[in-house]
């Protein structure tokens, strides 16, 4: 609940001392001696917008994985590769898809048979299963997803750029001492989800640069340009910190090799809207919650890191905030699209499977956990912050029924 509460008071009063609803610079720096001028047939956080025409329902898009993951989808392998791995009496036994198995001796036995990466969600795909047995009979096909992020992402449409890794140090300058007196699978295990972390946090280096010729290009006040700026120099720190503690587990130094350049995405404020609620003000709000949570479990060789992630990724959150906020401003119907947007990621997060249980190892979330966290950030740190920001235009534009409350 602490933690909750640090990045829910931490945003709110981020947006009521920076009003960029009621002032289109939101500056932090010494305000202009005359503020930029509102057109008065703009309406603002506090007027009612009755007479707003209802938004066109845009085209369906899987957001349930682009907040921070880069891994996610379905894998399908044998019914007899995986029995081999598989628990007791853990087959379906009914509907129209039996012989897979549901549950299976570790978390790290479906990784290895199915040739996924280590995941937070996991599920038999029945749907998926059907479909590749008309092919062939002894398919079975499975759901998976990391849910926590790492970073903000580089999105090429809807896939998570990052890169491919080599031996080196040139981005773990340090060495850390961690894992002592852990088996050599705990320590594999802790490599790999910091390697994937690593890999993450590089990518937001770019994801940062593109957000600054994005904000740039619809012309976004220099406090949003100079924060992106910012961040994208703490997203340098995020990823030489989870690949020196990659290489320390891994008994072994290793860094990213070149990562694959994107283009800024158009010059389109219901986009960058979008993209920055989906990429910054969930992913990040989620990453900094996640990372103070896992502060306070971790042993006293990694709390530091966990604790500086949950400190920037919460000014990063802020930042995606703000951006939204005066994007808002600039066009107020965009409130209804955003209402619509945390509507939809909130129904696809309920459709992922339950994620399964495991310990957790030096201070890092559980599956488990992780789905609390989640849970817990929607409700009481995402949905109160973009009720803040709308105001009555998610009302007056979408209906009661899908406003979200405060």
């Amino acid at each position: 609940m602490q933690d909750l509460l640090r990045v829910r008071e931490h945003l709110r009063l981020a947006l009521l001392l920076c009003t960029p609803l009621a002032v289109a610079s939101c500056q932090k720096e010494e305000a202009s001696p005359t503020p930029k001028a509102v057109a008065t047939d703009t309406p603002t956080a506090s007027t009612p917008t009755a007479d707003v025409p209802v938004a066109p329902t845009p085209p369906p898009v899987d957001y349930s994985l682009r907040y921070g993951t880069r891994n996610g989808g379905t894998a399908c392998v044998s019914a007899a590769a995986l029995k081999k791995v598989a628990l007791p009496d853990a087959g379906l036994t009914t509907g129209e898809v039996a012989g897979c198995p549901t549950e299976f001796t570790s978390r790290e036995a479906a990784v290895a048979v199915l040739l996924i990466p280590p995941f937070d969600s996991f599920g038999f795909d029945q749907a998926e299963t059907a479909k590749r047995r008309a092919s062939s009979a002894d398919t079975c096909c499975y759901s998976f997803a990391q849910l926590n992020p790492g970073g903000r992402p580089l999105l090429d449409g809807g896939d998570a750029i990052v890169a491919e890794t080599r031996a080196g140090a040139s981005w773990s300058p340090r060495t850390a001492r961690v894992g002592e007196g852990l088996p050599a699978l705990a320590r594999e295990r802790l490599a790999a989800e910091w390697l994937e972390d690593a890999r993450k946090e590089h990518a937001s280096v770019a994801s940062f640069a593109r957000t600054t010729l994005e904000l740039l290009a619809v012309g976004a006040p220099a406090s949003l340009v100079r924060d992106a700026q910012r961040a994208g120099l703490d997203e340098v720190r995020h990823a030489e910190r989870c690949f020196e503690l990659a290489s320390a587990y891994g008994g072994a130094p290793v860094e990213p090799g070149p990562l694959r350049a994107l283009a800024p995405r158009p010059a389109d404020l219901e986009q960058l809207a979008v993209d920055t609620f989906v990429e910054g003000c969930v992913g990040e709000t989620l990453s900094a919650v996640a990372a103070l949570r896992a502060a306070r479990q971790a042993p006293a060789s990694v709390a530091p890191v966990w604790a500086m992630l949950g400190a920037d990724e919460t000014r990063h959150a802020d930042l995606a905030w703000r951006t939204v906020a005066w994007i808002v401003l600039q066009r107020p119907s965009l409130a209804a699209r955003l209402v619509a947007v945390a509507a939809e990621i909130e129904r696809q997060i309920d459709a992922i499977p339950p994620p399964p249980e495991s310990d957790a190892l030096e201070g890092r979330l559980s599956p488990r956990e992780l789905a609390s966290v989640q849970a817990d950030a929607w409700r009481q740190v995402i949905r109160p912050t973009l009720a803040l920001i709308v105001g009555d235009r998610g009302v007056a534009v979408v209906g009661a029924g899908a406003a979200l409350p405060g």
